[in-house]
């Protein structure tokens, strides 16, 4: 170590480079799971689509829940008093380019609480709601406080719980910061008994974590890297550099303890010790750096940033750490010295620290002669306790619910009070991306004719007469339902209607003018799209109505069966055709039987009385001959009742009762405005006698005079299909919308995206049978994206712990130049993976009720295998060291346990240590990563590498040290 000086400085210099870079590493992380999918994925592909080619959606990315009591009118009108105000000033604010829209009201069937959900959606893509979600819900409590109002509400949606993980999370870190570095200052000041010692490794930690996290900047700046990274690159690092530092300090201090000279000692340390850590830095290393084949960007990122960390923590335990003890010396271990370390083991130094030392020192010997003595019994026990582990760990099931884990907040509180009152898959629904062969729609889809000016004042004139006959209607009902008489209820209709006529005007007035459109946009089919033989209908948007229909009568299970349940295209044409006309059909034909039937019951009744029968008598005699009249002329009597209901299907009142029917089938989203088309269309038939199949038309005039016919189908097909993003810009392609009524990313909505998958694309399913409307389908949206990160990653995680496996058996192999010690040595890391899995499992499911992440079992083997492999290197590698000194097998082992075991404890203690800070984490998937990380070290450090590990090598004695003798010789020295 000649230059230890320049190494220092030259670390030292990079180091201060570094800080800029350092302090906005965490500016440039991802926050959101679900954007972090393959490309490739059918899911990213399928959002890729909509975000690229479809708009006018409802955007449920940001979104406003106000909850209040739907039994109290005064909380009910409270909710519009209230989102008029954050709708004023939020235009304030960002100058009119962010608006709230009104989603529905939905209430459950427990209580009267509901909520009202509006859309929060910006015209300006430079606005990112995951950074405005704090000044966003400011504006809420700044109009609870300007309106009087003080309804319960959420700021919600996947902006804001992308705000609240960004925000839990540096606060996360910066507490887990201060905790491992205080923990493993106390824990190296007690094990040493030296301040400076405390100091010297975290500072190898120190400038290795600001040249690692440079790394990461840049990284992350050039693709997606999840937040937990970070994380874990911190408390790998601080725990794995440590650990490295530690190992090479306490063999420099054994060498002098054994009377070497300063150069000797650090020399040997470095050759020995250095050899070890450099061997199971490599061993952590290719574990990580495996998990970039995944094509999970999330784990292909962190096992890359989490190796490029461990590359920096190695280099400066192997550099920067030995520069340093070579400066100082044996002023390393300032207060104590060599020789009260040694007074120490032989228990002649009586201070509390040497005490301790020395009661330590006899443990680990007691520790050798155990394993050595019982080593059968330990194994045994091993093999014990592995059994109902894996039991555990095989019946256990992780879970997909990321909502569950997130940090609670504001957001995650609001998605649960939607889920309380309404389907959980109301705020993150799947889709189905539908691409045709060609465009369903003629030119283009926002056809717009602008209204003049009479035609837009007969508009206005028929709102307002549909405002105040509502209210009469209202008056009216209240009536009724107070017990008053049909007469009565009019009278009192009529006399508010006369007392109230200047306000009720005046609202309606009001009403009109914000509900009239001056501008009528409007859809037209193309031939592919939809197209008429009668009452037979063929294209595309027939096939997609039949497919959604489809999926909701098949999985009733799942999906929600009311109008919000399944949504793609819609043509009121086949709306009216296919459920409107044959309902009111048979309606018509119903009304014509039973009106035969009562005129022949009529006329015999009244023969019968003429002839001196009684009322009984001759309600029987009526009764008898209209049941045989009815039986001997049922074909005549069908027939006329099929004639007649074809005459009348097209009265203006049938066509009214059924747009009417049809509007009780529109989603709540879209019902109202739907109901407005339908009553200005019905007040023009009324006024006009102009009506139309399949629906009512409307004849205007544009601003340039000129007459236009409008269907009422065409309108409100703009609403159903254009106004809510159903169909692409170019209308050559269209989503389905499925609600599920479980939760989003429970293990039952996760089925179900594999199911719709294979609904879709397996044989005989959607694609093949309507081949001529389908030219490829995806499956999309937040669950199905998380279906096909979990598939992904599980399927290949499968190939990567083999490969990992053989890999790290390849290393160990040419390493110690043994057959069996690299197949014990990674036995021992699996069953530490099989315990420590299986108590994660126990104290979070079955203890806690928290969901088990389905990453934190992929991450503790990747983890493990590497970390945990670290002790079993240092032992072995002792143990090696000392046969090549001339040991048998069992003294080999002996020696090892008494000398390196009160090292690797340590290590365990403070990596494990590290680790279990994350369970002050504020997400519970924080939490189960610390929780399972930290046992699974404790568990491999403290048991497994003391116990395990040299109980097996004790029973496979000389086996252990089979191998090639090209290898055996490898670092013979003697």
């Amino acid at each position: 170590m000649k230059h230890s000086k320049a190494i220092i400085a030259i670390w030292v210099v990079i180091f201060i480079c570094c800080v800029p870079f350092m302090l906005k590493a965490d500016s440039v992380l991802e926050y959101e799971l679900t954007k972090m999918t393959g490309s490739d994925s059918e899911s990213a592909q399928g959002n890729a689509y909509m975000d690229a080619n479809f708009s006018n959606a409802v955007d449920m990315d940001e979104v406003l829940v106000i909850k209040y009591d739907s039994s109290d009118s005064t909380q009910t009108s409270n909710v519009t008093v209230l989102a008029n105000k954050i709708g004023e000033l939020l235009g304030t604010k960002y100058n009119s380019k962010v608006s709230i829209t009104d989603v529905g009201s939905y209430k459950g069937d427990a209580d009267n609480i509901a909520v009202e959900i509006f859309s929060v959606k910006t015209t300006d893509t430079s606005i990112k709601f995951s950074d405005e979600t704090g000044n966003i819900r400011n504006i809420v409590s700044q109009a609870k406080t300007d309106s009087g109002v003080s309804l319960t509400t959420y700021v919600t949606g996947n902006a804001a719980l992308t705000y609240d993980t960004m925000t839990a999370a540096n606060s996360d870190v910066s507490k887990i910061h201060v905790l491992s570095i205080a923990l493993i200052f106390i824990l190296l000041v007690l094990f040493f008994g030296a301040l400076v010692t405390a100091v010297v490794p975290p500072l190898g930690f120190g400038v290795a974590y600001g040249v690692a996290m440079v790394g990461l900047y840049f990284f992350a700046s050039s693709t997606s890297v999840f937040y937990l990274t970070s994380t874990l690159m911190v408390v790998t690092m601080l725990g794995a550099g440590c650990d490295y530092g530690i190992f090479i300090i306490t063999r420099y201090r054994e060498e002098l303890k054994n009377g070497a000279a300063h150069h000797d000692a650090l020399s040997t340390a470095i050759q020995w010790a250095g050899e070890s850590v450099f061997t199971s830095g490599l061993s952590v290393i290719i574990g990580f750096a495996y998990l970039a084949i995944c094509d999970f960007q999330m784990v292909r990122n962190m096992g890359l940033m989490l190796a490029l960390g461990i590359v920096f923590a190695l280099v400066a335990a192997l550099t920067f750490v030995p520069a340093i003890v070579n400066l100082l010396g044996e002023k390393t271990f300032w207060p104590n010295s060599i020789a009260k370390y040694k007074a120490a083991e032989d228990g002649t130094h009586r201070s509390a620290y040497g005490k301790a030392s020395h009661v330590f020192h006899r443990y680990f010997q007691w520790v050798a002669r155990a394993t050595r003595n019982h080593a059968k019994p330990i194994v045994i026990a091993a093999i014990i306790i592995s059994v109902p582990s894996i039991y555990v760990y095989a019946t256990s099931h992780s879970s997909y619910d990321m909502i569950a884990v997130e940090p609670d907040g504001e957001a995650k509180e609001g998605l649960y009070a939607i889920m309380d009152e309404t389907y959980g898959g109301t705020l993150m629904p799947t889709y189905v991306v539908v691409q045709f062969p060609d465009s369903a729609v003629d030119n283009d889809k926002t056809t717009t004719l602008t209204l003049s000016d009479t035609s837009y004042g007969q508009f206005n004139t028929m709102v307002k007469g549909i405002y105040s006959n509502q209210v009469r209607t209202n008056v009216y009902q209240q009536a009724i339902d107070s017990g008053a008489s049909e007469s009565d209820a009019n009278t009192a209709a009529d006399a508010y209607m006369t007392a109230h006529a200047a306000e009720i005007d005046a609202a309606a007035t009001q009403y009109a003018n914000a509900n009239t459109p001056k501008a009528l946009p409007y859809l037209t089919w193309s031939a592919h799209g939809l197209t008429a033989s009668g009452t037979t209908f063929t294209g595309y948007v027939p096939a997609v109505m039949t497919i959604a229909n489809d999926i909701k009568t098949k999985n009733t299970d799942i999906v929600a069966q009311d109008s919000s349940g399944v949504n793609g295209l819609t043509s009121w044409a086949v709306l009216y055709y296919s459920q409107g006309v044959p309902a009111a059909t048979q309606k018509l034909i119903a009304g014509y039987t039973d009106g035969v039937r009562a005129t022949v019951y009529s006329t015999a009744y009244s023969t019968a009385i003429g002839g001196g029968a009684t009322e009984e008598q001759a309600k029987a005699i009526a009764e008898e001959q209209a049941k045989t009249y009815m039986e001997a002329n049922k074909d005549t009597i069908a027939s006329d009742a099929n004639t007649y209901a074809t005459a009348h299907i097209n009265d203006a009142s049938v066509v009214n009762q059924i747009n009417s029917g049809i509007v009780e089938l529109m989603p709540s989203a879209v019902k109202g405005y739907v109901e407005k088309y339908v009553a200005i269309g019905a007040a023009y038939a009324a006024a006009t006698s102009q009506t139309a199949v399949p629906s009512l038309s409307i004849n205007v005039t544009d601003t340039d005079g000129n007459p236009a016919t409008i269907q009422l189908a065409n309108l409100i097909d703009y609403v159903l299909n254009a106004g809510t993003g159903l169909i692409s810009n170019d209308g050559t392609a269209a989503s389905i919308m499925i609600v599920t009524n479980e939760k989003p990313m429970s293990n039952k909505t996760m089925d179900f995206q594999g199911a719709l998958q294979n609904a879709f694309h397996g044989k005989g399913g959607y694609d093949e049978t309507y081949s001529s409307a389908i030219s490829k389908s995806q499956v999309c949206g937040t669950n199905a994206v998380m279906y096909d990160i979990s598939g992904t990653v599980t399927n290949q995680f499968n190939y990567i712990q083999i490969i990992v496996v053989i890999l790290l058996l390849i290393m160990l192999f040419l390493i110690l130049g043994s057959y069996v010690t690299p197949i014990r040595a990674i036995l021992c890391i699996i069953l530490s993976v099989t315990w420590t899995l299986a108590l994660t499992f126990l104290v979070f499911q079955e203890l806690l009720a928290i969901p088990v992440c389905w990453i934190v079992p992929i991450v503790l083997f990747v983890v493990l295998l590497g970390l945990g492999l670290d002790y079993e290197i240092f032992v072995t590698t002792r143990v090696r060291e000392n046969r090549i000194r001339g040991m048998s097998n069992d003294d080999a082992i002996d020696a090892a346990i008494t000398s390196a075991s009160g090292t690797i404890s340590l290590c365990a203690l403070i990596m494990g240590g590290t680790f279990c800070t994350l369970l002050i984490g504020s997400s519970s998937m924080l939490q189960e990563f610390g929780f399972a990380l930290g046992i699974g070290i404790f568990i491999d450090g403290l048991f497994m590498v003391t116990y395990v590990g040299p109980a097996l090598m004790h029973l496979l004695g000389d086996w252990s040290w089979k191998g090639p003798a090209f290898l055996q010789r490898k670092h013979k020295e003697e």
